[in-house]
């Protein structure tokens, strides 16, 4: 009808218009929604590490470092994942705080003894 807006056509992963990393991003936004991503390694079972790091601006590299001590990750990588993947900024933020306080909870790793 005139004088009603126009409906965006929903963005569902099985569009067949989007391309395949488009998919991707779009199932860890969706994933994000639904509260299922609980680590880094459930982004990383839809998306690898490596484009991962890239949509995010991260060589990879940059990116274990930040991995390995999730402290690492700043204000800026926060918002360009909230950015890259179109999520809201304060899930990011719940769900980088969670992991640091996983990382923390966790016994230290120590060498073995000889």
């Amino acid at each position: 009808m005139a004088g009603q807006p126009k409906k965006e056509p929903s963005k569902k992963s099985s569009d067949p218009k989007l391309t395949k990393s488009d998919r991707k991003r779009q199932k860890i936004k969706e994933a994000f929604e639904k509260d299922q991503m609980k680590t880094f390694n459930d982004i990383f079972v839809i998306m690898d590490e490596t484009p991962f790091g890239l949509l995010i601006g991260l060589q990879k590299k940059q990116l274990e470092a930040k991995l390995a001590n999730l402290e690492k990750f700043n204000f800026k990588d926060i918002r360009r994942i909230s950015e890259a993947f179109e999520i809201d900024f304060d899930k990011v933020v719940a769900f980088i705080v969670s992991l640091v306080k996983a990382q923390h909870a966790r016994p230290a790793v120590k060498g073995k003894s000889k």
